[in-house]
């Protein structure tokens, strides 16, 4: 089955859903952007090409276990066309470790590990 990307899975197709509130991995804890209720949240990318991943992922290493995965692993998994790349959900949004496990902080958060193996996991763009 080939991989699709429709309109509902880009950031244009989640906003017209109702999502609001796209902020920064760097913005959301320093600024209190981000909620204290529950909810989903989402990570997108904008590059429309297919991304040259990281040979090390730079998420924290909990209990020293590497989080990196092989890149033909994760060239395996890439979707053409992905915008989102990552949906999660938290009872308190505020609290989430997901950027703080990104941002190589020993959390033992592994969901979501594929996605900081981005080449432009640490840029700031919303």
């Amino acid at each position: 089955m080939a991989n699709v990307v429709t309109s509902a899975w880009t950031r244009s197709g989640l906003e017209a859903a109702g999502f609001v509130g796209w902020v920064t991995f760097e913005a959301p804890i320093e600024y209190g952007e981000v909620p204290q209720t529950g909810g989903i949240y989402v990570v997108v990318q904008t590059a429309d090409t297919e991304p040259d991943f990281l040979a090390s992922n730079p998420g924290g290493r909990f209990k020293g276990r590497d989080p990196t995965i092989d890149v033909s692993a994760l060239e395996a998994n890439w979707v053409d066309g992905a915008e989102v790349v990552y949906i999660g959900k938290a009872d308190k949004l505020r609290r989430r470790q997901f950027a703080q496990f990104g941002a190589g902080k020993p959390i033992g958060h592994w969901g979501g590990r594929l996605i900081w193996q981005l080449p432009r996991s640490s840029d700031s763009d919303p």
